[in-house]
């Protein structure tokens, strides 16, 4: 991974964090895809362009989909969210 990707993940999951708020402490099975919408509004608001967005949901979009992969969840509540 590179100093960049690294720096581009740690950005996205600190602003889905913040989205989260309290419920960023509570297991993974709470997420419904509306606190997903959420987040991805959360990341339209600090201003990127719609590129960047996309970028920083397809992160939290594959942090969902391996839960699902690794059974710790069943559904991802992000995969039917469009990007940007």
């Amino acid at each position: 991974m590179t100093a960049q990707s690294y720096t581009d993940y740690h950005r996205a999951v600190k602003v889905a964090t913040a989205a989260l708020g309290d419920k960023s402490e509570q297991p993974f099975r709470r997420i419904t895809t509306m606190d997903v919408e959420g987040i991805r509004g959360a990341f339209a608001a600090t201003g990127a362009t719609g590129c960047t967005v996309n970028k920083q949901f397809a992160v939290i979009r594959r942090i969902f989909q391996s839960a699902v992969d690794c059974g710790a969840l069943d559904l991802n509540p992000a995969k039917s969210i469009k990007a940007a």
